[in-house]
């Protein structure tokens, strides 16, 4: 399965900066057993109403629950929650 994590963050945050450290956090994902691998994605686009983020999650389906109890789940949430305005999560 893909797991989709679809991010716009606050206007007062520098994207790339955050990107680069959000970048490197999921680059862990594949420690998580049951995940094969994490990519995160920057918005080419720079239209007001745009996301500006997406990170893509492969794993199996019976992994879901593990991966948000993960240590990388909860410092995404602790550590970035404060930049994000709106999330969007897609199952597929």
């Amino acid at each position: 399965m893909e797991h989709y994590l679809i991010v716009k963050f606050r206007k007062d945050t520098d994207v790339k900066k955050v990107y680069e450290e959000i970048k490197g956090l999921f680059e862990k994902a594949s420690e998580i057993e049951g995940v094969k691998k994490a990519d995160v994605f920057l918005s080419s686009g720079k239209l007001r109403n745009n996301y500006d983020m997406m990170i893509k999650v492969q794993m199996k389906k019976s992994t879901l629950q593990s991966f948000k109890d993960s240590d990388l789940y909860r410092e995404w949430e602790e550590k970035y929650s404060k930049y994000i305005s709106k999330t969007t999560v897609f199952d597929s």
